[in-house]
């Protein structure tokens, strides 16, 4: 299916991926050209992207569905994240290496859902349970007490504890959602050392953002 090439990753370059210094401690921030804002590693402020571009999405009246982040999309999801995130805090000073890897995973993946498509709920909230459950003896357990503990229905809080299954299997995943989720957490955890790690990630999308990240590294 033919992509709106304002937000295509194949069209982006590696000037589209840039480092800006936080305002309040001069950490170094990654940003992507259309991310609004980023949470400080160091200082955990929030931080605007001083050089944000939504590209066509802007000004074209179908910008909402092409981001995957209409007004619909975002009620369904933010109030499952809140109470997601409301059990998770205490990974924040327990392991803050951990939830900082968790926080990428969910960054990329929805960077990735922006350019591959894929339910926004179902991605979001696997993205979060993913990098919340992964180290756990039993992840699927873990991932159905939290999300019987929201809003979704039961039949919503299977599928989801089945997509966070496909990511942590070994099998290839068998679904959109599943591959972006995968391709974040190969992302998040990815070091960038050689270009045959690309190899590993599935979407066009993530394969881009490597290519980019690695462009960008080594030039």
């Amino acid at each position: 299916m033919p992509r709106c090439p304002g937000q295509d990753m194949r069209y982006w370059t590696p000037a589209d991926i840039f480092d800006v210094n936080c305002p309040y401690c001069d950490y170094p921030i990654e940003f992507w050209r259309d991310e609004p804002f980023r949470l400080c590693r160091s200082c955990r402020k929030e931080v605007r992207n001083p050089r944000i571009d939504l590209g066509c999405a802007k000004w074209c009246k179908f910008g909402d569905q092409c981001l995957g982040r209409s007004a619909k999309e975002q009620f369904a999801a933010a109030p499952v994240i809140e109470k997601l995130m409301a059990q998770i805090e205490s990974l924040a000073e327990r392991d803050p290496e951990q939830y900082e890897l968790m926080m990428e995973i969910v960054r990329i993946a929805n960077l990735l859902l922006t350019s591959e498509g894929g339910d926004p709920c179902r991605v979001k909230t696997g993205a979060l349970l993913t990098g919340a459950v992964r180290l756990q003896a039993d992840p699927s357990k873990i991932a159905r007490n939290m999300l019987e503990q929201t809003i979704l229905d039961a039949e919503e809080t299977e599928a989801i504890v089945q997509l966070v299954e496909q990511v942590l299997s070994d099998a290839p995943p068998v679904s959109l959602e599943a591959s972006v989720i995968r391709d974040a957490l190969i992302l998040a955890q990815t070091d960038l050392q050689y270009e045959a790690e690309q190899q590993k990630l599935v979407t066009e999308g993530g394969k881009m953002i490597f290519h980019l990240r690695f462009t960008k590294k080594h030039k």
